[in-house]
């Protein structure tokens, strides 16, 4: 407020961009402190153009209209990252819809079923509940770190669709999304141990 008023008298033109430099240079570090990344690109240009005003000594008149260009710039940038945001939701929606209508009526084994919805819901913890503490992974035949494949995959990985199940319901086979190599055809193979609990999946490419 201060700032503002000083920047409306000529005299007191110059203290008044250095007190509204300061004062924006301390919101950027409160949004900073508050991991508010885009509060920071916000008061950014801000923080530009009072520095270049006291650098080149812009009249008001022309302090005026350069500020109103950059608020302009910055609407038109937040309506954008609206946008963005609200496509990436349609996205996120249409995606968990696209789970809800998957049928799940092929798959005959409960267990199995049921770990395979937790899968698809992205729920990890719900998943590695039905497996054994040293349940084992195999991708194409090749042992792989099972906890770290759960953690890295689940959530970010799902079935698009159910192409078939085997042995007794305790193998899928359909096609696969991933976010790192796209679509292609997957098999989950799940064995049980004697208590009824998985103790190893073997996961891969399908023909």
């Amino acid at each position: 407020m201060i700032a503002a008023l000083l920047i409306l008298f000529p005299k007191n033109f110059m203290w008044g961009n250095f007190l509204m430099a300061t004062g924006i240079l301390l919101i950027i570090c409160f949004h900073h402190l508050d991991k508010d990344l885009k509060g920071v690109l916000i008061e950014l240009p801000f923080l530009l153009m009072n520095l270049i005003i006291i650098y080149l000594q812009y009249s008001l008149k022309k302090y005026i209209i350069m500020k109103s260009l950059v608020i302009i710039a910055i609407c038109l940038f937040s309506f954008t990252a609206c946008g963005q945001q609200k496509s990436s939701s349609n996205s996120k929606t249409n995606k968990t819809q696209q789970n809800n209508n998957m049928d799940t009526s092929k798959l005959t084994n409960n267990t199995v079923k049921t770990v395979f919805e937790a899968w698809q819901k992205g729920d990890n913890q719900a998943f590695l509940s039905y497996f054994t503490a040293d349940a084992k992974l195999y991708d194409d035949g090749n042992p792989r770190d099972f906890q770290k494949f759960v953690k890295d995959a689940c959530g970010h990985e799902r079935f698009t669709s159910i192409d078939k199940v085997e042995n007794d319901g305790k193998e899928i086979f359909g096609n696969f999304h991933t976010e790192s190599w796209g679509d292609f055809r997957t098999y989950f193979k799940f064995h049980f141990d004697a208590d009824g609990k998985i103790s190893r999946l073997d996961i891969g490419q399908a023909n």
